[in-house]
């Protein structure tokens, strides 16, 4: 993880302007640049024998640039190719739902289309936004009810790590969990479903974060299928 990664900035420029914040727009904006380049980077990279390694291109560019920039260059890319329909509805659908306000100025010029992926085919790009939205980190923390024992989960592994550090009770361990995670990156729906793929496997729908909503807690459709 990179650390000097600069936070993602949520508002276009006229509200930074107005709110004395267009220094951080202009990072997060440059960064903007950086995490698409890296995504069109390693999509050349990890394509081969026309299959296309969607984890390998999402975990490097995680890992540099955060979960949440990555997200919001996609969904950038595809809002503003909504005219294009090698996207999925799915995942159109998905773009305009995600937080990320269209960045448009004075002139009706978007800037969003500055960073938006065009060196990386659409089919390819939509597999990526596939990923992206189901994108379960390498690893993570969890906290081991019985002992209240930190614990390290992998990707993919069953059971989990032991950190040896311990929390005096539940409500302090998860307080450090999610310390933990939020410094990797991890989101608490992301955590959720790793710590579900880990007891249960991973090929179920709890071991997806779209199951979950953004404190980690399951879905009520989801919540529905499980019980039966």
């Amino acid at each position: 993880m990179s650390e000097t990664r600069v936070p993602l900035y949520h508002y276009p420029a006229s509200y930074a302007r107005e709110h004395g914040e267009l220094e951080q727009y202009r990072a997060s904006h440059q960064a903007n640049y950086a995490c698409r380049d890296m995504i069109e980077k390693e999509a050349r990279e990890n394509y081969q024998d026309n299959v296309l390694d969607t984890n390998a291109v999402l975990d490097a560019a995680v890992s540099e640039y955060g979960y949440d920039r990555v997200l919001h260059v996609l969904a950038a890319t595809l809002r503003c190719k909504d005219w294009d329909n090698r996207f999925s509805r799915e995942n159109k659908v998905w773009a305009k739902s995600v937080g990320t306000p269209m960045d448009v100025n004075a002139a009706g010029d978007n800037r969003s289309i500055d960073y938006a992926i065009n060196q990386c085919h659409s089919c390819l790009t939509d597999l990526l936004v596939t990923a992206a939205r189901r994108y379960l980190p390498r690893g993570c923390y969890s906290l081991l009810r019985s002992t209240k024992e930190i614990v390290i989960i992998k990707r993919g592994e069953s059971g989990y790590y032991q950190t040896g550090i311990h929390a005096k009770n539940k409500a302090e361990g998860m307080k450090i969990v999610d310390e933990y995670n939020q410094k990797l990156g991890v989101s608490k729906a992301q955590a959720a479903a790793m710590e579900a793929g880990s007891m249960f496997g991973w090929n179920i729908p709890a071991a997806d974060p779209r199951s979950y909503d953004q404190d980690g807690k399951l879905l009520r459709s989801e919540r529905n299928e499980h019980e039966r």
